[in-house]
């Protein structure tokens, strides 16, 4: 249970997207990197300051990160940013099969919304 309480029927003042690029994700057995874009968006109409960090679900179910973040930012009412990040996937991750979680809320327990995509990490 997390410290402040945020009821998870209501409508997110935030709302984050992953969109990759070039799906899908393949990456070789020696490492590599994805590009991916992360959009923010206040669905309010004041301003709102919230937490923004980025997960890794492994292969074997466990959380690893944030891998980027978090980042504590400030929207105006009804704005939104999108930015083209690239992610680097080490040679010595485990092959499998991973999703890549972008969050916004109160860092760490608070998650108002979340988005993923998967990709796979060759052996």
């Amino acid at each position: 249970m997390g410290a402040l309480y945020f009821d998870q029927g209501a409508v997110s003042p935030v709302v984050i997207t992953l969109v990759p690029v070039n799906p899908p994700i393949r990456i070789p057995a020696n490492g590599g990197s994805f590009n991916f874009n992360v959009t923010v968006a206040n669905t309010t109409t004041s301003t709102q300051t919230f937490g923004s960090w980025i997960m890794i679900q492994l292969p074997n179910s466990s959380w690893y990160g944030p891998v980027l973040g978090p980042l504590n930012l400030t929207l105006p009412g009804n704005a939104s940013i999108t930015r083209l990040r690239t992610q680097a996937i080490p040679g010595n991750a485990p092959p499998g099969n991973y999703l890549y979680e972008g969050r916004v809320g109160v860092y760490p327990s608070t998650v108002w919304d979340s988005d993923n995509f998967a990709f796979t990490k060759l052996g």
